[in-house]
């Protein structure tokens, strides 16, 4: 396996870890809270570098329903992480205080809400059906009858005709 494809697989399962202790506020505490939270920004910043390519991609090809429908809830999930991570960085108490911002709180502790519930509907709906998909190692093999070949296609790889 590449190095690239196995810090994907770290990096995400390290941040599905990172949710939900994050979704474990009241037992883990706000400053314990707000430090895994700027651990979070700092993966999910390296998982779309990670992925950047999904970018170069997503006008390419053709669109099925299935492919609208993860289209959809990856901006859904890109939405909803954008307003965690602004209204967190307002709302912090700890770990961002140095940065100048003021105000805002009235409006970031609903937006932190809103995109927790947004994104825990979302959360639930990628890893049933991406996650166990991408864990496995194989997204499934796709064979050439004329051939007799198979070629395995793996989690993020493009589709590999023979």
């Amino acid at each position: 396996m590449k190095k690239k494809f196995i810090y994907k697989i770290v990096i995400d399962m390290i941040m599905t870890v990172l949710l939900l202790f994050l979704m474990a506020r009241q037992l883990t505490g706000d400053s314990t809270h707000e430090w895994l939270g700027a651990g979070m920004l700092i993966l999910w910043i390296a998982h779309h570098i990670l992925n950047r390519s999904w970018y170069s991609h997503l006008f390419k090809g053709r669109y099925t329903p299935m492919r609208i429908l993860q289209t959809v809830t990856d901006f859904a999930v890109l939405l909803s992480m954008l307003g965690l991570m602004m209204s967190g960085i307002i709302l912090s108490r700890e770990v961002f205080a140095f940065l100048p911002v003021s105000g805002g709180i009235a409006l970031s502790r609903p937006l932190h809400v809103l995109s927790l519930n947004v994104l825990t509907c979302f959360f639930y709906g990628i890893y049933c059906y991406h996650g166990p998909v991408c864990f496995s190692g194989t997204l499934y093999f796709q064979g050439d009858s004329k051939a007799g070949r198979k070629e395995e296609k793996t989690c993020g790889e493009k589709e590999i005709n023979i």
